[in-house]
């Protein structure tokens, strides 16, 4: 079975870690890539294309508190440069309860869920059972 990636990115040092070690803790063989913006997250994401064994991302977490403009755009863009992946992601945001954002992220494609903050252990754990019973 091939090892599952998840990219959590997030502005928030102090989240990227409890999520990390959640994620850790529980199913160690998940692999965790942490970013603090969209920008590296999406930059590091095209750099393994260079690489002969590629990690990219099954479940990407993203934190809705980035701002509207650089959320869309990277949501764009991975949904673009999916096809190549040749496998699907689900994109997984991060959002306030009552976010306004919510609706604006829903019309992506690649966005298969929310998870309400602050960020709920149990939500975590659901995430990565599911990415590793998916086949």
């Amino acid at each position: 079975m091939p090892t599952k990636v998840v990219y959590i990115i997030d502005e928030n040092r102090v989240n990227r870690d409890l999520i990390e070690r959640l994620m850790k803790n529980e199913f160690g063989s998940l692999i965790i890539k942490r970013f603090d913006s969209c920008e590296s997250g999406f930059r590091y994401l095209m750099e393994e294309q260079r690489f002969l064994v590629k990690e990219y991302p099954d479940s990407i977490l993203l934190s809705g508190s980035l701002s509207p403009n650089c959320i869309s755009r990277f949501l764009e863009e991975v949904e673009n440069f999916q096809p190549q992946l040749g496998k699907p992601i689900q994109v997984h945001m991060m959002l306030d309860p009552n976010s306004a954002q919510s609706l604006d992220f829903k019309k992506s494609t690649l966005v298969s869920g929310i998870i309400e903050r602050p960020i709920c252990p149990q939500d975590i754990f659901n995430l990565a059972q599911s990415l590793l019973v998916a086949v």
